[in-house]
């Protein structure tokens, strides 16, 4: 069973996530954000009423990305379960205003990756190379 770290408590946890599916690795990465902000698996107590087989973001049950399967929207959102853990977490969390100090080359760094939109970074041909291999190409 995950516990969830929890945002501005002393002593969380830093989840790393080097996953070569680049769509994979946003669906780790929002599932584990999902337990720094409160949320436990759906299916588990107390998100019971929310079932693991919905596959939503917090669900224990991961996807394959696979070329030509179906997928179900519910891999790219959270539950109610989710969202209401979320609202339950955050509602007594006052660090989330604080004023975060670093240096101008963070903030640069991170101007240039937010000036990008999704599907700016990498174009259709490099696309599918990420997720077909070298010699995919975008024949659309």
């Amino acid at each position: 069973r995950s516990v969830p770290s929890g945002v501005c408590d002393a002593g969380g946890r830093v989840q790393i996530v080097n996953v070569d599916n680049f769509f994979a690795t946003t669906s780790i990465t929002a599932h584990g954000l999902g337990h720094s902000l409160g949320a436990l698996h759906d299916g588990e107590d107390p998100a019971t009423p929310c079932k693991a087989d919905d596959k939503y973001i917090m669900s224990s049950i991961k996807p394959i990305f696979y070329l030509g399967k179906k997928h179900t929207p519910n891999h790219w959102r959270f539950s109610r379960c989710s969202v209401e853990a979320f609202k339950r977490s955050l509602v007594t969390k006052t660090c989330l205003n604080d004023k975060f100090e670093h240096d101008q080359s963070i903030q640069n760094t991170m101007n240039e990756v937010l000036r990008l939109k999704p599907g700016e970074r990498y174009n259709p041909n490099e696309q599918c190379v990420i997720m077909n291999g070298i010699g995919s190409k975008y024949t659309g």
